[in-house]
């Protein structure tokens, strides 16, 4: 409207507005007929001559603003059905169509141009929220002030409400309505003036959710249950329990009226206040079986999904699952390591929402197995360890309720490998003790062989070297006895490692080209890298400098390839020193200055070690 002042001079033989009510609280929406009738009526056709079908009124209209130079606003419109027939011909006549919805079909089927209208950012929320209070009230309450404008996450409705009600009650403090909407049980009654239904934010959202289809309506309800940040359509379809094709159509439904939004990447994600609002009529609309199956549903799907880009990931190690997925379930597309890989990055907070959302519902199946699925992903690319033994203490707790020994015994020999590499070693020790004895009343001996790894590559590092062989000897039998290759390339990585602690670099070397060969062998990257990185280290070892240089360097190429930045900045350490060693002091100190960004990042237990050594290095050569 404020648009079509600025530019009425442009059209010299008239303006007309219409309300098309698409989305009014008080009454239905006009028909197109009837807005025919409305707009002949304006341009003075007598009521006689006006026809009586839909068809002809629509040509009349045409034929009466032939070659005039003309604005239209059509405001409110709900469908693009009602909007067509009330376009002119002539491209002298310009229409501005408001909605809620999206209209696509404007766009698609005629010269329509599509405008949305999104939040607003925080500049322009600040100044429309600092327009209702005084700049020393800004100024003095500056802390809730902000607090305010992300509460309200952009929405000028929202940001409208709230300054409207400050404004009223100017001696109330900034941080009361700032309580108020913190707590999302009431934040839509805070975001309400009292006066009509156009000033709250409840009311106005559900004009347009009262225009969706049942089955989007349910979709946007049901979506209101999930507690990640995004949504897939396939775990969507999960949610509602429909096929892909449904699950597509209810969300382009619910993204053409703007009650979710479809990312650039293909997700959905909620408006933070209409969130609030799906689960509000989750809350009124569905009963409490219904939201229970619902959110049982999403839990399950999350370890199906998980599963299948485990496998992916890693097919030689073996997947915990419950039972086949339904059917009609859908899920993406896992063809190789690195989109598995990507896939755990993208849902890794929905995965974790996931695991806490099964505990809540006694889902102990889920609650055990989906913290130990993950357990590759965050060994191999995201070394987030306070994150990791969180969910694997989750695990094993649940995996006691449920009465799963395989899974008791895993999530002892995963919390085992959290430890060693938190150099917390005696913790880890303990851990894959507690797994080896439960292992006479296990089925599985790949976690045998993994945990008797573990344990002797934890020896090697306190020094333990004859338990350490010990340790490794039983993994290799586990791993022959199953005749898993993969399981083999580790025992034989473990063994190189201790002979080169034991100081017998010619073993070691012999051990070290045998692992690298049958890390080549499973075609490993991973793998590959941590056997280049462990012959980098047994020549430093031996002193051999530049062979160690030469090892490191293949290693960090090896671990660039697949984005493991812990495994980058092990290599980049290991070349470092080898690089002292040899003289090449600057190149060292290159080596050093890569390493320990990464190693901040992930908040590493080494980040001490390396800046240590960088500092003696500096010290010694400045």
């Amino acid at each position: 409207m404020h648009w079509s002042h600025l530019v009425r001079d442009l059209f010299p033989d008239g303006q007309v507005y219409l309300n098309l009510r698409g989305f009014d609280v008080t009454d239905k929406p006009v028909q197109p007929h009837d807005a025919l009738f409305t707009l002949l009526s304006a341009f003075r056709v007598p009521s006689e001559k006006i026809p009586q079908s839909t068809h002809e009124r629509s040509a009349m209209l045409r034929n009466v603003v032939a070659g005039r130079r003309m604005l239209m606003v059509l405001d409110n419109a709900v469908s693009t059905d009602q909007v067509t027939p009330l376009l002119p011909a002539n491209q002298s006549c310009v229409v501005l169509v408001t909605s809620r919805n999206r209209l696509d079909g404007l766009v698609a089927t005629g010269d329509g141009r599509q405008l949305t209208l999104g939040l607003f950012d925080e500049v322009d929320s600040s100044a429309l929220l600092a327009s209702y209070l005084s700049p020393e009230r800004v100024e003095q309450e500056r802390e809730a002030f902000d607090e305010l404008l992300k509460l309200c996450a952009g929405l000028p409705l929202a940001l409208s409400i709230v300054g409207a009600r400050a404004w009223c009650s100017p001696n109330l403090p900034l941080a009361q309505f700032v309580d108020e909407l913190r707590d999302a049980h009431f934040r839509l009654d805070a975001l309400d003036t009292g006066d009509d239904a156009a000033s709250s934010v409840r009311a106005v959202f559900s004009w347009s959710y009262d225009a969706l289809s049942p089955a989007a309506k349910r979709m946007f309800r049901l979506l209101g249950l999930h507690t990640g940040p995004d949504v897939s359509r396939h775990a969507a379809g999960a949610l509602a329990d429909v096929t892909e094709d449904e699950a597509r159509h209810q969300l382009d439904e619910l993204v053409r009226a703007h009650l979710l939004e479809l990312r650039t990447d293909g997700r959905y994600q909620f408006h933070d206040l209409l969130r609030v609002y799906a689960l509000e009529r989750a809350t009124s609309d569905e009963t409490d079986d219904e939201r229970d199956a619902a959110a049982r549903r999403a839990v399950r799907w999350y370890l199906h999904a998980a599963n299948q880009a485990d496998r992916a990931m890693l097919a030689f190690k073996p997947v915990h699952n419950i039972i086949d997925p339904p059917a009609h379930w859908s899920f993406p597309e896992q063809s190789d390591p690195e989109h598995a890989k990507a896939w755990f990055m993208a849902e890794e907070t929905n995965l974790v929402e996931a695991i806490r959302r099964a505990v809540e519902l006694g889902e102990h199946a889920v609650a055990w197995r989906l913290p130990q699925t993950m357990s590759s992903f965050w060994y191999v690319y995201n070394k987030r360890w306070e994150l990791w033994a969180e969910m694997l203490r989750i695990s094993l707790e649940h995996a006691v309720l449920d009465g799963d020994v395989n899974g008791e015994a895993s999530a002892h020999s995963s919390l085992g490998i959290v430890a060693n590499d938190l150099r917390r070693y005696e913790e880890a020790v303990d851990h894959y003790h507690r797994a080896i004895a439960l292992f006479p009343r296990i089925d599985e001996k790949w976690l045998v062989g993994i945990t008797y790894n573990s344990l002797g590559h934890t020896y090697v590092g306190m020094g333990k070297l004859p338990e350490a062989m010990a340790a490794l000897r039983q993994a290799a039998e586990a791993y022959e006895e199953i005749g898993n290759t993969w399981g083999r390339a580790w025992a034989l990585q473990g063994t190189a490692s201790a002979y080169n602690a034991m100081g017998d670099h010619e073993k070691a070397l012999e051990y070290g080209l045998l692992t690298l060969a049958a890390w080549h062998d499973v075609d490993y990257t991973h793998g590959i890298g941590s056997g280049l990185n462990l012959l980098g280290e047994i020549h430093l070892a031996a002193g051999d400098y530049e062979a160690a240089i030469d090892y490191y360097d293949q290693a960090v190429q090896a671990r660039q390839s697949i984005n493991d930045r812990f495994g980058i900045a092990n290599a980049l350490r290991g070349k470092a020193l080898a690089e002292w060693r040899a003289g090449r002091v600057d190149e060292a100190r290159e080596s050093y200055r890569q390493a320990l960004p990464i190693l901040t990042a992930l908040e590493s237990p080494e980040l001490e070690t390396v800046e240590a050594e960088l500092a003696q290095l500096d010290a010694e050569h400045p």
